[in-house]
C-alpha cells in the first residue's frame, strides 16, 4: 500500500493494520514545509506540529481512524468527532499520543498504542450504532425533531428506557408535547433494530487507503459523498 503523503516511519505499524467493516483511516496533512527561521527553538516548535523540519516537504507524524458506517452527511452536520481515534508519533518523547472523545493518553510503545486502538474501536462502534438506532427510532415522529431525539437520547440514553418512562416523564423533555409523548413510547417499543443502509457505509467500502485529512476543511470527508 502506498501513503499518499510523506509520513514518519513510526506510523506504518498503524498503516498496515487490517481494519473492521465501516472503518477508514487518513494521514493527517500537516502545516506546509516552507517555514524558515533561524532561531532553534522556532525550528524545533515547526518540526513538532508538522513532523517537518523547516524548508522539507511536509511530512505526516499522525494517522486518524473514523468509524464512516451508519454516518449520514445531511444529518451529521459537522461531522461528530466521537466517531474518531488518532494516533500521533510525539518525536521529542518517542512515544505516541492517542486521543478519543472517551480517552487521551500517551503509549510508550507503538504495541501499546495499537493495543488501545483495538479497546478503542469497538466502543466507538457501540456508541455509534447505538445512536443509530435511537435515531432510526423515533426519526418518523413528525414534530420531534432532531432535537427532540437528541435531548431524549441525552436524558434517557437507551430505547429501553423511553419506553419504560412514563408521558409525564417524557413531557419535561424540551420538543416532546403532550400529543407526541405516546407516539414516542411506541415507536422505542416497537423498534426492532432494523436500519437502513446509511451513505457512510458505501463511502468506507470505497475510500482509499490511507486518505489524506485536512482538518482545517469544514468537512474533511465531503469527497467521499459526492457521488
Amino acid at each position: 500500500m502506498a501513503a499518499p503523503i510523506s509520513h514518519v516511519d513510526e506510523l506504518d505499524p498503524f498503516l498496515a493494520l487490517d481494519l473492521p467493516s465501516g472503518w477508514v483511516r487518513g494521514l493527517l496533512e500537516p502545516l506546509s514545509g516552507s517555514f524558515r527561521s533561524d532561531d532553534p527553538l522556532e525550528s524545533a516548535l515547526f518540526k513538532t506540529l508538522t513532523g517537518s523540519k523547516p524548508d522539507s516537504a511536509p511530512t505526516s507524524n499522525a494517522v486518524i481512524f473514523t468509524y464512516l458506517a451508519g454516518y449520514d452527511p445531511s444529518i451529521d452536520r459537522p461531522m461528530d468527532g466521537a466517531r474518531q481515534l488518532s494516533i500521533k508519533y510525539v518525536a521529542e518523547r518517542d512515544a505516541f499520543g492517542v486521543n478519543a472523545a472517551f480517552d487521551e493518553d500517551l503509549a510508550e510503545a507503538a504495541v501499546d498504542a495499537r493495543d488501545w486502538l483495538e479497546r478503542a474501536m469497538p466502543r466507538v462502534e457501540r456508541e455509534m450504532d447505538h445512536r443509530r438506532h435511537f435515531w432510526m427510532a423515533l426519526s418518523d415522529i413528525h414534530g420531534l425533531g432532531q432535537q427532540g431525539i437528541s435531548n431524549l437520547h441525552e436524558e434517557y440514553e437507551s430505547l429501553d428506557s423511553v419506553a419504560a418512562a412514563t408521558e409525564t416523564e417524557l413531557i419535561e423533555i424540551p420538543y416532546v408535547t403532550a400529543d407526541l409523548a405516546p407516539e414516542v413510547v411506541t415507536a422505542a417499543e416497537q423498534f426492532d433494530g432494523t436500519v437502513p443502509t446509511a451513505p457512510g457505509d458505501q463511502a468506507a467500502d470505497c475510500a482509499n487507503d490511507p486518505l489524506v485529512i485536512d482538518i482545517s476543511d469544514i468537512r474533511p470527508f465531503s469527497d467521499l459523498f459526492e457521488n
